[in-house]
């Protein structure tokens, strides 16, 4: 005679379970990687918008603002995205309507590393200072920082006006 079950056995089940399991893992940390790639990939844009913007203002006021000159830097005087008003003088100027910042902003120290979270960098060395990268000239550093490599990308370019 013969027997006809009905329903699964507990090892199909949890065969049927554990690869749930496993597919729901991998597609999460897929999801979580495609949206960290988004991110660094708005990162560069809203720089590069930055960096436009900055031309611009320099074009219509003939100088760049250096972060004491606002009053908007941290300790190493760097104005980082995560603390008050970042780079105030875009917005005033109705370059912006209101500056890109970093989509994690989360930074609580320097906006050189990603060591206390995330965030968006601007100074503006005027030629004499000691740490200018190209000694001699105006020079304006931008940094931002990457979730999939956990580095910040500085970008140092001669200043289109003077650092004032």
């Amino acid at each position: 005679m013969k027997r006809y079950s009905k329903g699964f056995s507990l090892i199909e089940l949890l065969v049927v379970i554990a690869l749930i399991a496993l597919l729901s893992s991998m597609i999460t940390s897929t999801l979580t990687s495609a949206r960290a790639k988004a991110r660094d990939a708005r990162r560069k844009h809203d720089i590069d918008q930055i960096k436009i913007a900055l031309e611009i203002y320099a074009d219509l006021k003939g100088f760049l603002p250096q972060t004491s000159a606002y009053g908007e830097s941290n300790t190493s005087g760097i104005d980082s995205s995560a603390q008050g008003d970042f780079i105030p003088f875009l917005a005033t100027s109705s370059i912006f309507s209101k500056v890109p910042r970093d989509p994690i902003n989360n930074n609580t120290g320097s906006a050189a590393t990603t060591a206390n979270g995330y965030a968006y960098g601007y100074y503006c060395y005027p030629p004499a200072h000691g740490s200018n990268p190209f000694a001699g000239f105006d020079t304006v550093t931008l940094w931002y920082p990457s979730e999939l490599t956990n580095t910040v990308t500085r970008i140092d370019y001669r200043a289109p006006a003077p650092c004032q």
